[in-house]
């Protein structure tokens, strides 16, 4: 089953990321390629144990 991005980007308006924040109102393209690099930063820190850089990225 697929998850369309619209219910990825709900969330309460006390998200701690401000990225998370402000999504609903990114453009489609913005919105995928958040999550896009999103994704790829959570593997890369799952490999190495060190989240920072999703942290980071999340609080730009």
């Amino acid at each position: 089953m697929a998850i369309e991005k619209l219910d990825l980007i709900k969330n309460p308006e006390t998200a701690p990321f401000s990225k998370l924040k402000y999504l609903k109102w990114r453009p489609e393209d913005e919105v995928t390629a958040f999550f896009n690099r999103l994704f790829h930063l959570n593997v890369a820190a799952r490999e190495t144990g060190d989240w920072s850089e999703v942290d980071r990225f999340l609080e730009e």
